[in-house]
């Protein structure tokens, strides 16, 4: 088992973000009253994910709900008692800009002292303190960041910020009083877009990488963790409906929450209200235990960290490093199951061929023993393939793995993170760590600036990439392992080759056959007798042969996967051909298109090979 620093590293992180009013009672005063809520409600999270998930907080670090809840946080990781932990602090501007807002509060007289304090101890924590990228252009940003009147521009800063972890938290705990926003950026604002609203930017100001998915796609994924406050100071808008009211449709699965309530949506009237409940809550608990599982492994998997890598990403190079190596190490235990099954099934088929001719003899009871042992042995192999869940492991590991490198590479050409998936709406319900991992690896585009290098697209991406392919698609090999493990097509190709000439060969012996004991019945003769019993052999091992032929080459998934090689191979030649000069939106849109065909390609070979896994020939 690795430390809790090594599992916050490489393990796929729960993400939680905060969210909530500046004026409520926070720890500039004696004995907060909100501050066990906090406590109880990322303990039940740690509870819900378990001890292998490292936890992410995300914070905009504003006064309020917000400071205290990092208080609280930072307390709670000094004690240790959340295991692997981190807070992410996520400033809407410059820190120096930022504390102008922190100055003369009548409700939190010290809090630049507190946005002080806390950014220290985020620093010797080896925590981590970003700025969200906006989309205002220069002259607005300056704008923006020097207006002490709170205009709409610096207004929009804050929507950016807190739309920014509303999306990519999987629980927004959010202390909040359940009204309407005051203005743009507000707490309701951030709840109501992580449960499926529309938040209206001021004019000019949207971030395309905040777009809200579309109806079809249904929200972004998560839930809504409400912890009910009071304001120490009142609406003051007479714009603003202080009485409207949100209707939510609750999250009812597992244990309750110790303090507040769950939501996974705002009711629509004219949706089915309990489908998308259902939708909703599927999702979400599948992508718990999704974490699970592949963290489970994860964690006790360390990688030696190489001086190469995606350059895309930068902060999520150990996950995606680790991924990797999990996926070729429960690839490789699977393979060696899958032979085994092989070398015990061979000789047991062909003892099976030959049993007849032995019935109610010595030779027939040992013959009878062994293809018993066979049964068992195979029994036992499918058995131990379905207990410890091999190949959907490696299949979990690699989809993560390639899905933050298809991510990874977006990020090189820098590509906002768009509003539609990278993956096929018809995979999200089935496979949502996939969506997960895209989400962990788009935070890098968040992170890090890149300036686009075609040099570096080409090379990295899109020749490493027909390099692999072309490699794979091969009519040749070096050896027996080489040909049935890494070139799909020569394989598929050879084995439709071979049980063919097996088929064809047992239909020339079975006429032959015919023949001679039309012979032997027509003339009366014996002499045939011999030769027959030796041919009916052959014709039984013949077709033995080239059905085990197809069987391996089902199981292996040949077909399948050199159709989707030559597709994908296509794209790239096109891709790179196309990609020529500066970097414009319609060549940003191709590159976003590829990166949907690879996971197009990749989910549903994930999908076809769930059909051939060895636990389903049970």
């Amino acid at each position: 088992m690795l430390s809790p620093n090594a599992v916050l590293e490489n393990c796929l992180p729960f993400i939680i973000g905060v969210t909530g009013h500046r004026d409520i009672y926070n720890s500039t005063i004696l004995d907060p009253p909100y501050k066990n809520d906090i406590r109880q409600a990322l303990l039940y999270w740690r509870e819900v994910v378990g001890s292998n998930t490292p936890i992410w907080l995300m914070t905009g670090l504003a006064t309020g709900a917000d400071l205290l809840a990092t208080e609280v946080a930072l307390e709670i990781q000094q004690a240790g008692e959340l295991g692997a932990f981190k807070i992410i602090g996520c400033l809407p501007m410059p820190l120096e800009h930022y504390l102008s807002d922190f100055y003369g509060l009548n409700y939190a007289p010290d809090a630049a002292e507190q946005l002080n304090t806390i950014v220290a101890a985020l620093d010797s924590n080896n925590n981590e303190l970003i700025e969200v990228r906006h989309n205002l252009s220069e002259e607005n940003y300056q704008i923006a960041i020097n207006d002490p009147a709170y205009g709409a521009l610096r207004n929009s800063l804050y929507l950016n910020q807190g739309l920014f972890i509303s999306k990519y938290s999987n629980v927004l705990l959010s202390l909040w009083d359940g009204k309407p926003s005051l203005g743009v950026g507000g707490t309701a604002d951030i709840v109501i877009y992580k449960l499926g609203a529309e938040v209206i930017w001021p004019i000019g100001t949207e971030n395309p990488a905040l777009q809200p998915t579309s109806d079809f796609d249904g929200q972004t994924s998560g839930l809504v963790h409400h912890i009910s406050v009071d304001r120490m100071t009142q609406n003051e808008n007479p714009n603003v409906d202080v009485d409207v009211a949100y209707e939510f449709i609750e999250y009812t699965e597992g244990k309750p929450a110790p303090v507040g309530k769950l939501y996974s949506s705002l009711r629509k009237i004219e949706q089915n209200d309990s489908y998308l409940q259902d939708f909703l809550s599927k999702e979400f608990v599948k992508l718990v235990a999704e974490l699970a599982v592949h963290n489970s492994k994860a964690s006790q998997h360390s990688v030696v960290e190489e001086a190469d890598g995606n350059i895309g990403l930068q902060g999520t190079k150990s996950i995606f490093k680790t991924a990797d190596a999990l996926a070729l190490a429960a690839q490789t235990e699977y393979r060696k199951f899958l032979l085994m099954f092989f070398l015990l099934a061979i000789p047991g088929y062909a003892l099976y061929e030959i049993a007849g001719n032995w019935v109610n003899s010595d030779i027939g009871l040992s013959i009878f023993t062994l293809i018993f042992v066979v049964i068992l042995s195979c029994w036992w192999v499918i058995n131990q393939t379905a207990k410890k869940d091999m190949k959907w492991n490696y299949q979990l590991a690699r989809g993560v793995a390639e899905a933050m490198r298809i991510r990874g590479f977006l990020n090189m050409a820098d590509i906002e993170p768009s509003s539609t998936t990278l993956i096929p709406r018809r995979f999200r319900l089935h496979l949502p760590l996939l969506n997960h991992a895209i989400g962990i690896a788009e935070l890098d585009w968040w992170r890090y600036k890149i300036s686009f290098q075609r040099e570096d697209i080409e090379q990295t991406w899109l020749r490493d990439q027909l390099s692999f392919l072309s490699l794979r698609l091969q009519q040749s090999e070096c050896s027996f392992k080489e040909l049935i493990y890494k070139r799909p097509r020569h394989a598929a190709s050879m084995a439709n080759r071979y049980s063919k000439g097996f088929f064809y060969c047992s239909i020339g012996i079975g006429v032959v056959l015919l023949v001679l004991m039309s012979l032997q019945l027509t003339l009366q003769i014996t002499i045939f007798t011999q030769l027959n019993e030796w041919l009916m052999l052959l014709l039984q091992y013949s077709l033995m042969i080239a059905g085990l032929i197809l069987l391996w080459s089902e199981l292996a998934g040949y077909e399948m996967t050199a159709k989707g090689y030559e597709s994908l191979e296509d794209l790239y030649r096109r891709a790179l051909v196309l990609l020529e000069g500066q970097l414009t939106p319609s060549k940003k849109q191709m590159l976003l298109d590829l990166a949907r065909e690879a996971m197009f390609e990749h989910v549903s070979w994930t999908s076809s090979e769930t059909k051939n896994d060895l636990k389903q020939k049970q």
